[in-house]
């Protein structure tokens, strides 16, 4: 009944995020905060379920650990690399001053790489999430959130059928844990199919446009960018 509650909680927190965002200034891409939020939720019935079901089925706590830890560990990994050559950029916009909230940020990209689209989706029209990176850093996190889409959201639904399938009875972290991982999947696979169709970092798929020219500067950045 708790987890229900928090659960049910967590979905109008999300709600009540997004309709806020949109009050205060409609202009970002304030949906994507509701998005990232049941991304976060994911994660943490993720968490949940390794911790308190995964030993129902013996044959799957090691998968489970497995997926939990290799994308974590993975997205931690991207997020820190972009912002690191962010940084070095000529005039970085992507980098926010505030080094605590760039540390927050980068240790969130162990939830989900999306989480640094979450600082350039305009939300609320707030300055922290207002910042753009650049077209080479745009197409890491691009592709990093498809390699996701393989080692972590395809192999957790597919644990959680496994399991779904090999108990009987009902019990809420599981099957909450599988409704956020349909979900997840569903428009992981959706920016996927648009990717391939338009190709990756069109506008409404991996977002995140740049809004002023580039400088000779920046256009001998990114060619540092490939080459690193």
């Amino acid at each position: 009944m708790y987890a229900l509650i928090g659960f049910a909680c967590g979905i109008l927190f999300a709600s009540i995020m997004y309709c806020w965002g949109c009050c205060r200034g409609g202009a970002g891409d304030n949906f994507f905060m509701f998005n990232y939020m049941l991304i976060v939720y994911d994660f943490g019935f993720e968490l949940a379920f390794l911790l308190n079901n995964a030993n129902d089925v013996p044959s799957l706590y090691t998968p489970s650990l497995i997926f939990v830890i290799l994308p974590a560990a993975f997205n931690f990994l991207m997020g820190l690399i972009i912002f690191m050559v962010e940084r070095r950029r000529p005039g970085n916009r992507a980098v926010p001053e505030n080094t605590q909230f760039v540390a927050i940020m980068t240790f969130c990209c162990a939830i989900d790489i999306q989480s640094l689209r979450l600082i350039c989706s305009k939300f609320g029209g707030f300055d922290s999430f207002s910042s753009e990176f650049s077209q080479n850093a745009q197409k890491a996190i691009a592709w990093a959130s498809v390699i996701n889409i393989f080692i972590e959201d395809i192999p957790q639904f597919i644990i959680q059928i496994q399991y779904k399938t090999q108990t009987s009875g009902y019990s809420f972290v599981p099957f909450a844990s599988l409704i956020l991982s349909c979900c997840v999947l569903a428009t992981s696979l959706e920016r996927l199919f648009y990717a391939v169709d338009r190709g990756p970092c069109t506008r409404d798929c991996f977002t995140i446009q740049r809004n002023h020219p580039i400088t000779p500067n920046e256009d001998n950045f990114a060619r540092d960018w490939a080459q690193d």
